[in-house]
Formats: structure tokens, C-alpha cells, sequence
């Protein structure tokens, strides 16, 4: 989906590969970013997944993105998160 939107010069984009699985879940479902050890460096769980986060993030579904409220603050709860059916990815 990176294709979609423009991103600023000083942002890295990463392709996969390979699709992610079945894709990820509307209703509910996490997602791990790992560095190059596989260490998990940030994770999200949404909608009925508490893998995560519990209480997990609210406010996604079909066709709406979750995105961080400040992308600066990172306090490892649902509350640094936010729907947007319009999402600006890089900012």
C-alpha cells in the first residue's frame, strides 16, 4: 500500500517480501516490528487482540487505519493510538 500515499525524504520504507499471512484482521489482530535480530523493538494489538495491549486500540475497522496520535510519545498503551479513515503515513 505504500504506493498510495507520498512519504517525507527522511522516512525508510521497508516491502515485504511476502503477503502478511491472511492479512491482518479488522475485528482484531497484533503486529510486531522486529529488528534484524528478530528482537521486537514495537507492537500493537487492536479490536478484540490483548496480545499487546490490554486494553487494546479501539477505533479501527474495515477501510479505517490505526495510526499514533504522536508519533514523539510512546507510552506502550491504546491511548497512543487513533482511527483515521484518512491516514498520513510519515507524519
Amino acid at each position: 500500500t505504500a504506493f498510495f500515499w507520498s512519504f517525507p525524504g527522511a522516512a525508510t520504507v521497508r516491502y515485504l517480501e511476502n503477503p502478511l499471512g491472511n492479512g491482518l484482521g479488522n475485528t482484531g489482530d497484533a503486529l510486531y516490528l522486529r529488528n534484524i535480530s528478530f528482537q521486537v523493538v514495537d507492537a500493537v494489538s487492536w479490536g478484540s487482540n490483548t496480545t499487546v495491549l490490554n486494553p487494546a486500540v479501539t477505533g479501527g475497522g474495515d477501510g479505517i487505519s490505526i495510526e499514533r496520535t504522536n508519533p514523539a510519545i510512546d507510552t506502550d498503551t491504546a491511548g497512543d493510538w487513533q482511527g483515521n479513515a484518512t491516514p498520513t503515513p510519515g507524519s
